[in-house]
C-alpha cells in the first residue's frame, strides 16, 4: 500500500483522528465501530492496547503510532483503495502513551491479543526482541 503525508502537521491527536475520520468516512465515526488493538512487541510495544479504530469488515482503520523518524502519528488505512495517509502530531510519545491506556480500559482484551502477548513475552524469554 502506498504512503503518503498529510498536509498538516497536526497539534492534537483529535483534531489528527477528526482528518483522518474525514477522509475514510466522510467524517461518520460510527462507520468505524471497532477497536483496533495492538498485537506486536518491538520499539513501541503496543500488544494489549487499543491503538485505533476500524470498520466492522476491517477494510478502513486509523491508527495511533510512533516511529523515531515520523514521530507520534495516525496512520489512516483504506485496504479498498489501496490508500495509506500518514498525519503527523506535534505531541510526544508519552501522550500516545495515554491515549493507547485510556482507549483500552474500556474493553476486555480479546483471546487473540492475549494470545499475541503471551508469544511476546515467550519470545523475550528466548532472548528474542
Amino acid at each position: 500500500m502506498s504512503e503518503k503525508p498529510c498536509s498538516v502537521i497536526h497539534n492534537n491527536v483529535e483534531e489528527a483522528i477528526k482528518h483522518a475520520e474525514a477522509g475514510l468516512v466522510k467524517g461518520n465515526k460510527l462507520l468505524l465501530p471497532e477497536p483496533y488493538w495492538g498485537t506486536r512487541g518491538g520499539e513501541i510495544a503496543n500488544a494489549g492496547k487499543v491503538i485505533g479504530w476500524m470498520s466492522s469488515d476491517k477494510q478502513l482503520r486509523w491508527r495511533l503510532d510512533y516511529d523515531h523518524i515520523k514521530g507520534v502519528h495516525i496512520n489512516e488505512e483504506d485496504f479498498v483503495r489501496g490508500r495509506k495517509v500518514v498525519h503527523p502530531i506535534r505531541i510526544s510519545y508519552i501522550w500516545a502513551a495515554t491515549y493507547w491506556d485510556k482507549w483500552t480500559s474500556r474493553f476486555d482484551k480479546p483471546d487473540y491479543v492475549i494470545a499475541a502477548e503471551e508469544e511476546i513475552l515467550r519470545q523475550r524469554r528466548e532472548g528474542f526482541k
